[in-house]
């Protein structure tokens, strides 16, 4: 966007394209896939490698403390 930066008379133009905001109690994410499978499955087994990895951590933390 160097078309719309710093030095440009076009940065007011575009001053809040993007905003962001905190929305208490919420995380908003987006993904692709390459459709091989469905988002949701996807989704499901992300969460799943993510909780095993998590316990794996876990486990190792708990062998250490």
């Amino acid at each position: 966007m160097h078309h719309v930066g710093d030095g440009t008379a076009r940065i007011d133009d575009f001053a809040d394209a993007i905003t962001l905001e905190d929305v208490p109690g919420e995380y908003l994410f987006s993904f692709d896939t390459d459709g091989s499978m469905t988002p949701r499955t996807a989704f499901e087994m992300a969460c799943k490698s993510l909780s095993s990895r998590f316990g794996d951590l876990l486990e190792q933390l708990s062998e250490d403390l």
